[in-house]
């Protein structure tokens, strides 16, 4: 399985080999708070997901999580058992994230405080940390999108600012990938030593279960959002751009919001109305796609991870995707990847898989194989904390973290302007450029 490095946490603790550990039996249970930041900002999806399935997992390892969103707008955290979880959620109306926010903010500090936890994992980036001084701090970062593409942020978001607090006071930062400990590091050298890889994975069935969604002609099947980095258009244009691609297959957009002006434009002029769609899947209807699609397309040019092209791979999808950021560490020979994200390597890509049988039966066995080892729990690790005299395993804590599927949040809150003197503590290095800026 695919694992993190073999010692984790602050520096001032070592790590201690489980040989050494307690039985686990013997171990005080884990007592893990989630807080409230992503139920708050998140209907469904994401985050807010991962959470929600990786909470109850704890419980399988001698931690007692709680996830502690006291108003909240989130259907994931509604199944997750009672008794690990604090919080009422707020039927739907005009304001409710506001509402749910700002009352989230005021209660959870004093029921977190309550449920005394050993361990807060952060659920998303805040300018102040909700975890009592005793508790150890553990952030996940999902991507570092808005640090590489700044250019791309709105002028109120203010998610920089937030992650680099969230960062500096962590005692241990959960990446999802090489990929994004890297560009982490890139950003904030002085939390090489908190990194940790937990790679995500998927809890979806194999190809066999799905049955593949009916439709008048094969069809080319991109998932998410499309702007920017995403590169829809250069997917776009590389199958309106080829005569046996449009000719033999329609294009089907999942998710992501439907088509606007620009994009109706643009498909209209190339004639291809009748033949490029836009679907809003259900979970079960997004595997019935993967499971019915000629070729998965993924043209990002840069992923933090990569979830939807291995959930394709393990509904027996061929993929195609781009040589770039985290995709070879994910797909590896079980995908076609583009050298670049550019029209006419994505072109050439598509139609090797879409048109060659031989090529298209070899990627469908080999990504499935391949997405097998995102399955399950990964091997118990070899790293163990001694914090504040509680054993932690870091199979306990780290080990679920990284096998279900994740994404980004974004509702935005205004920062104190003195936010680079009250977030930095003993963790923090001399600040970077991209802390600078975000204080400024």
């Amino acid at each position: 399985m695919h694992e993190g490095r073999s010692s984790v946490g602050p520096a001032s603790a070592g790590p201690i080999t489980l040989e050494g550990a307690a039985p686990e039996s013997d171990r005080k249970p884990l007592r893990v708070v989630f807080d409230y930041q992503t139920f708050v900002e998140q209907r469904r999806g994401g985050i807010s997901r991962y959470i929600s399935m990786v909470a109850p997992l704890l419980a399988d390892h001698s931690c007692l999580p709680r996830i502690v969103a006291p108003l909240h707008v989130n259907l994931h955290v509604e199944g997750v058992p009672a008794s690990m979880r604090i919080g009422i959620a707020l039927p739907r109306f005009r304001g409710a994230m506001r509402v749910a926010a700002k009352a989230s903010s005021a209660a959870s500090l004093l029921l977190i405080r309550a449920v005394r936890p050993d361990v807060v994992h952060e659920s998303y980036y805040a300018v102040r940390s909700p975890a009592p001084k005793a508790a150890r701090r553990v952030l996940t970062v999902h991507n570092m999108i808005r640090e590489l593409f700044p250019e791309n942020i709105r002028p109120n978001d203010d998610t920089r600012v937030r992650k680099a607090a969230a960062v500096n006071r962590a005692d241990l930062i959960l990446c999802v990938s090489e990929n994004t400990r890297s560009d982490l590091i890139r950003f904030f050298p002085h939390a090489e030593s908190r990194a940790q890889v937990t790679h995500l994975g998927v809890d979806r069935p194999d190809a066999d279960g799905s049955s593949p969604r009916q439709h008048g002609r094969p069809y080319l099947l991109y998932v998410g959002h499309r702007a920017g980095y995403n590169n829809f258009g250069g997917l776009f244009d590389a199958y309106a751009g080829s005569l046996m691609l449009r000719d033999g297959f329609d294009l089907i957009a999942a998710g992501g919001g439907p088509f606007g002006p620009a994009e109706q434009e643009r498909i209209a002029a190339s004639g291809l109305e009748a033949h490029v769609h836009h679907v809003v899947p259900s979970d079960e209807e997004l595997q019935r796609l993967n499971a019915g699609a000629a070729v998965f397309v993924y043209p990002s040019l840069n992923e933090s991870f990569g979830i939807p092209p291995l959930e394709a791979m393990a509904s027996g999808c061929p993929v195609v995707s781009v040589n770039t950021s985290s995709i070879p560490e994910v797909c590896g020979d079980a995908a076609e990847l583009a050298p670049d994200g550019f029209v006419e390597a994505l072109r050439a890509a598509i139609e090797k898989v879409a048109l060659l049988l031989e090529r298209t039966e070899a990627l469908r066995a080999t990504g499935m194989s391949a997405s097998r080892s995102f399955r399950g729990m990964p091997a118990a690790r070899t790293a163990s904390l001694d914090w504040e005299g509680s054993w932690c395993d870091m199979s306990r804590l780290a080990i679920a973290c990284g096998i279900f599927p994740t994404g980004r949040a974004g509702l935005g809150r205004k920062a104190p302007a003195d936010v680079a003197n009250v977030t930095r503590n003993d963790h923090a290095g001399p600040l970077t450029e991209i802390e600078k800026e975000c204080a400024a």
